[in-house]
């Protein structure tokens, strides 16, 4: 005993010994790694702020360059002087950078100038020599798709707007009443495109540099790093030199700035991180910007930092120390006492604990002597298969197995007992209980105890997973995951494809408007603008069947209390006119691929608790998919017809190849499609399965491999209120 405590004594010095220099060694480790995240984090945020302000400059360079090119195109187009000058002032007037534009020859004389009246500011004439310099440069060979001209200098500057004002020029090649390529400028009041950096430069500590193409100091850059650029070329400031080469180059990179070079620079006493990435827009010439910010903060922050765990590091050395001082003169009587108590404690404990576990394991749990009968079961083992009292043999333990069940608990057992160790049956379908379930069987053998030698004594633990409500958990998930990727999806197509139209549809409505109704070309705009429409209307649909749908309950055109209304409130669709619209839109492309489509509406035609738009999308993808699974001379039969009371029935089948057993039960996953890769998303039949199931309707899908398939849908009547059917029917 006494060696022991002497034992005790040196092990405990040496632990407290141990654990302070433990402590040590964290807290130099904790304040290293914390100080490396705190600068890499910094780091991490300015770029992402650079990043975003050089993303919006882009975006609105690259405005620049779609807008020249349009004009090209316009110039190009036409050889009548009035119809350029309106187009060209249209483009102008409309966009707030642009000061004017200028259409000039080979050898660099305007032809046609354009200046936006309501501007103040120097006209396009002010800017006649840049203006024919850059634009002979624009039709050099070799030249880039547009040229841009360094910032205005000289005796016009402060009429120029004070260096803000560039010119962007891009080759009109010959055409008709041209015999010579042209050069097309604008005047581009750049202080607006530059905005984003100038609210970068506004927050605290920070300064940004931006160069042009010409490597010249763009106005939006923070004086006192304009004003420190000559003294970084002077060979001054190394680190801030190779930031400024590589602006130039085009390259992105971060640096840390010591503090002796932004001194000399003329920038103060103090370290700075600077952040730099080329601003680039294709067939221009790259601009370059750079953010440096003071470190300051963050070496405040670090002082504050180190200060607070050298502190708790202290604190907690002197409380290891205390509490060894304590554990070590408490440690000698525990070993005594310890000793005393262990034997009495340790059985009763352990018996203890092996109940409690027993008691709580959400499993079913049964345990078993070498003959397989039943010795003790936990309260899961009841609830599923009721009690299983001592002595109870394994097939009389489950009264409601059936003989196959009972015969791969026995072959479990067999296995275990063979192996020598634990035994597994992964996931079976099994009947154990009152219905049949998926289960996991464990069996685990136990060794008997030697201090209480039993006539029976334990020799396995049969342990049973329920893994029924797992499995169709996991089912459900996997469709909610696939949902939200189609949220994602709904969300980006929304905002990637939303602006382009709005630019499609308002360039077409312009021309619509200046050609006039008599021209032959303005049906032609007016189906482009429709199309663009549906479009939106589309887009609008896969948002809605990515989030759940709902409106307001009681609109006109629903029969009170239907199964529409109740999910939707949307007003009643005529079968006829949206048949009508469907056949309209897929009977070209039924022709094109040799398919015949025939669509059969009674008359008079029903009406459907849906909104024409939404019925329309879900007919146009089950005959998409129909025409798709058509061969040429094949048919696909749309067919509309009542059906019990409140409902009306709609078909579309076709004697295409048909879908396999194996997959007709997951063709309405979203993004499961049986097509080829390329030519389908996945997501039309989930679709139409969301929008069924918004408005109360039922879908059946039956389909043999070879003879074709068959989509109904069973939808909930709507009707109309008042003289709605008149107005409804009577512009067919």
């Amino acid at each position: 005993m006494a060696t022991a405590l002497r034992r005790l004594d040196l092990l405990a010095a040496l632990g407290a010994l141990m654990v302070l220099l433990g402590i040590v060694g964290v807290t130099l480790h904790t304040l290293g790694h914390d100080r490396a995240a705190l600068y890499e984090r910094d780091a991490q945020e300015r770029r992402q702020s650079l990043d975003e302000a050089a993303r919006r400059v882009e975006e609105g360079l690259q405005d620049v360059v779609d807008d020249l090119a349009f004009g090209t195109q316009v110039v190009q187009g036409t050889h009548v002087q009035a119809e350029q000058v309106a187009v060209l002032s249209a483009l102008v007037g409309s966009v707030r950078a642009y000061r004017g534009a200028v259409l000039c020859a080979a050898a660099g004389q305007p032809l046609l100038v354009i200046a936006d009246p309501r501007r103040q500011g120097p006209a396009p004439e002010v800017l006649g020599s840049l203006v024919s310099q850059v634009a002979q440069a624009a039709l050099a060979p070799g030249a880039a798709l547009v040229e841009a001209s360094p910032p205005v200098e000289g005796p016009d500057a402060s009429r120029a707007g004070e260096g803000w004002l560039r010119v962007f020029a891009t080759r009109v090649p010959a055409g008709e009443g041209a015999p010579q390529d042209r050069s097309l400028a604008l005047v581009v009041d750049t202080q607006s495109l530059l905005a984003p950096l100038g609210i970068l430069a506004a927050e605290d500590a920070t300064s940004v540099l931006a160069l042009g193409p010409h490597g010249r100091v763009v106005p939006v850059s923070s004086p006192r790093v304009a004003g420190s650029v000559a003294a970084a070329r002077q060979g001054h400031a190394p680190t801030l030199q190779a930031m400024i080469d590589g602006m130039e180059a085009g390259q992105a990179g971060s640096a840390r700035i010591p503090q002796a070079e932004l001194e000399a620079a003329g920038l103060g006493r103090v370290e700075a991180q600077a952040v730099w990435r080329p601003v680039a827009v294709a067939g221009v010439e790259p601009w370059a910007v750079a953010s440096i910010s003071s470190m300051s903060a963050l070496q405040d922050h670090e002082r504050l930092l180190l200060a607070r765990v050298g502190g708790a590091g202290l604190a907690l050395g002197l409380l290891v120390v205390v509490l060894g001082g304590y554990v070590l003169s408490s440690s000698r009587r525990s070993v005594v006492l310890a000793e005393r108590l262990r034997h009495a404690d340790a059985l009763v404990a352990m018996r203890e604990r092996a109940a409690r576990t027993l008691a709580h394991i959400p499993s079913a749990v049964l345990v078993l002597d070498a003959q397989d009968r039943a010795l003790e079961c936990n309260p899961s083992f009841t609830e599923h298969f009721g009690a299983a009292w001592p002595g109870t043999a394994l097939a009389a333990a489950f009264p409601q197995a059936d003989p196959v069940a009972v015969a791969r608990l026995h072959a479990v057992l067999a296995q275990a007992r063979a192996s020598g160790g634990p035994a597994h049956l992964p996931d079976e379908h099994l009947h154990l209980g009152a219905t049949p379930g998926r289960y996991r069987l464990h069996a685990v053998p136990l060794l008997p105890s030697p201090s209480e030698p039993q006539a029976r004594p334990p020799d396995h633990v049969l342990v049973i997973d329920d893994l029924t409500e797992l499995i169709a958990l996991r089912t459900r998930l996997i469709r909610n995951e696939k949902l939200a990727t189609v949220g994602v999806l709904a969300a980006g197509i929304a905002h990637e494809i939303g602006t382009p139209l709005g630019v499609i549809r308002g360039r077409a409505e312009y021309i619509q408007a200046k050609l006039g109704p008599q021209h032959p070309q303005h049906a032609g705009l007016a189906v482009i603008v429709e199309q663009i429409e549906r479009v939106v209307r589309t887009i609008r649909a896969l948002l809605d069947f990515a989030r759940e749908g709902g409106g307001e309950p009681g609109q006109t055109g629903l029969a009170p209390g239907s199964a529409g209304e109740e999910a939707l409130g949307a007003e009643a669709a005529d079968a006829e006119v949206v048949v009508a619209r469907v056949e309209a839109l897929l009977h070209v492309e039924a022709e094109r691929r040799g398919v015949d489509l025939v669509c059969a509406v009674p008359s008079p035609s029903p009406l459907l608790a849906v909104d024409a738009d939404q019925l329309e999308l879900v007919l146009v993808n089950l005959v998409v998919n129909a025409l798709d699974a058509v061969s040429a001379g094949g048919q696909v039969r749309l067919s509309v017809s009542p059906a019990a009371e409140g409902l009306v029935r709609l078909v579309v089948e076709d004697d295409g190849v048909g879908i396999p057993a194996a997959d007709l039960h997951r063709v309405f996953d979203p993004f499961y499609t049986t097509k080829k890769r390329g030519q389908g998303t996945g997501l039309g039949l989930a679709l139409v399965l969301q929008v069924a199931q918004a408005h109360g309707a039922q879908v059946e899908l039956e389909s043999e491999p070879g003879r074709g398939t068959r989509a109904i849908l069973s939808w909930p009547a709507g009707r109309q209120s008042g003289g709605a059917r008149g107005a409804r029917t009577g512009g067919r």
